[in-house]
């Protein structure tokens, strides 16, 4: 059997939540974003040729830009929310409220919540970290939130190594 070398518990908040959230879709959809951007800023360059060719006025297109530029914030911001809320109410329906988490670092592969996953530390394709999380993103698209100041056992330091060592 193999040695426990590190444990992490927490209470998974709709804070922690959106947090840990926000980093993957922030990791996701930023050339996205970027993307869609650059397809404002060129629609905006057409529609200013086009408004001050025919009215004359440059007035016109900065509001046509200040629009775009609206428009595009908008988006960005509200895209990365709706689906941070709908996949927090999904997690809701399912555990039935907050719920305590665990995640338990063996020497070849972690466990989350004991029994309900073992993922290998090879199939973990990235480590996002915010402020307070580290976020394991696995092959499989899937999110294994760790908090940075929940060790019951071993360290947040213990649990990196054993994670890149494997993940190389």
């Amino acid at each position: 059997m193999e040695e426990l070398r590190a444990e992490n518990r927490y209470l998974l908040t709709e804070d922690l939540f959106r947090e840990g959230m926000d980093r993957v879709y922030r990791d996701s959809l930023g050339p996205l974003v970027g993307k869609t951007f650059i397809v404002l800023a060129v629609l905006w360059a057409v529609l200013a040729v086009v408004t001050v060719s025919v009215s004359g006025k440059v007035v016109f297109a900065l509001v046509e830009f200040l629009v775009l530029a609206a428009a595009g914030w908008t988006v960005a911001r509200a895209i990365p929310r709706s689906r941070t809320k709908r996949a927090w109410e999904a997690l809701q329906s399912r555990s039935g409220g907050e719920t305590q988490r665990r995640v338990r670092f063996f020497e070849r592969r972690l466990e989350i919540d004991p029994g309900e996953r073992r993922v290998s530390y090879e199939d973990i394709d990235k480590v996002l970290e915010t402020k307070r999380l580290l976020v394991l993103i696995t092959r499989e698209r899937i999110g294994i939130i760790v908090t940075k100041d929940g060790f019951t056992r071993g360290s947040l330091e213990d649990a990196e190594k054993l994670v890149n060592e494997w993940r190389k």
